[in-house]
């Protein structure tokens, strides 16, 4: 349309020269007409009217060719003007064409930030999904904790009923265990026997009529304790004492009191049990304590080989000053 409008402007500057052109050409025409029909009226007329007709027209020649000469400026003025449009035409044509690009890459700017703004849609109701489930879990959690700190208080109050019982259960323990023990002594002092001076362990128990004990070991014809004649008499109670009580290990240095079921296990086994010297009976026969043994090997058994060879000066087979795993494994 534009390309039809400039052609339509160039038809119109040429339709306006053409009409100048034959203007002129008549005006042209007409004063050599005039000039013509004056020369062959030369003879009926007046030179002066002649000469004031020729300036008339000459004066008219002038204002055309002004005309004329103004006319080819307009004509020329308006060339440059349609220059001047067809340039501005074709800046706008680029710009236009440069706007339609900004529009296209717009266009797909928004459409990306449509895609974008969905992406941030669904991320923001997952937010407020995660932050709902958030919410319930910490008015859950808070309920919890208020029931916790609830339970709490009642495990506290029931807490400080239990120190208050398991105090009064201490307090009435140790009250009975201080009467258990010296209702045992007492009884260990009344069973024991008055010649070896020790609790018997097994029954019968011979009595005397007067109700003295002693044990079967030491029985004579005579009580001990009051000189009575001995019987065979035997008493029942002293054995279910014997039975219930603890009785205190016999030997040296232990002084642990257990039932008399883990006492007859535990003579046999008591690490101050009464054992020979393992030297030979030549060197040593004394008798002492399992937990003396190797002190007394170390330190004066005649029959001990660590002083065999430090008298022969043989420092590296004494004796183990420590025994143990790893010396067992270096004098090996």
């Amino acid at each position: 349309m534009e390309d039809n409008s400039d052609r339509n402007q160039g038809e119109g500057e040429t339709d306006n020269n053409n009409d100048l052109n034959s203007k002129n050409k008549e005006i042209l025409k007409r004063s050599e007409e005039m000039l013509t029909s004056t020369v062959l009226e030369k003879e009926g007329k007046d030179w002066n009217e002649k000469q004031t007709m020729i300036d008339q027209l000459l004066s008219k020649v002038n204002v055309l060719e002004k005309e004329r000469n103004k006319a080819e400026e307009e004509r020329d003025a308006f060339r440059d003007e349609r220059d001047a449009s067809r340039e501005e035409r074709d800046a706008i044509k680029e710009e236009n064409k440069l706007i339609v690009k900004e529009k296209d890459v717009t266009s797909e700017e928004i459409v990306a930030l449509k895609e974008e703004r969905e992406v941030i849609t669904k991320e923001r109701d997952a937010i407020k999904e995660e932050k709902d489930l958030i919410t319930k879990e910490k008015d859950v959690a808070i309920e919890e904790n208020d029931a916790l700190k609830e339970e709490r208080k009642v495990i506290s109050k029931e807490r400080d009923v239990m120190k208050l019982d398991n105090e009064t259960l201490k307090s009435e323990k140790t009250a009975l265990d201080t009467k258990y023990t010296a209702l045992t002594s007492t009884l260990r002092d009344e069973i024991e026997c008055p010649v070896c001076l020790e609790v018997p362990t097994s029954g019968p128990v011979p009595v005397c009529p007067n109700g003295h004990f002693v044990c079967s070991k030491c029985k004579d014809s005579h009580c001990p304790t009051c000189r009575g004649r001995m019987f065979s008499g035997k008493s029942l109670l002293t054995v279910k004492v014997i039975e219930n009580i603890e009785h205190a290990c016999r030997n040296e240095d232990c002084g642990k009191f257990f039932p008399l079921e883990e006492y007859k296990l535990h003579l046999t086994s008591c690490l101050h049990r009464t054992v020979n010297c393992p030297s030979p009976n030549e060197f040593c026969s004394r008798k002492m304590a399992l937990s003396k043994v190797y002190d007394h090997i170390l330190e004066d058994c005649q029959g001990s080989l660590n002083v065999l060879f430090t008298e022969y000066n043989f420092p590296e087979y004494n004796f183990p000053q420590y025994l143990g795993f790893t010396s067992i494994l270096k004098h090996s």
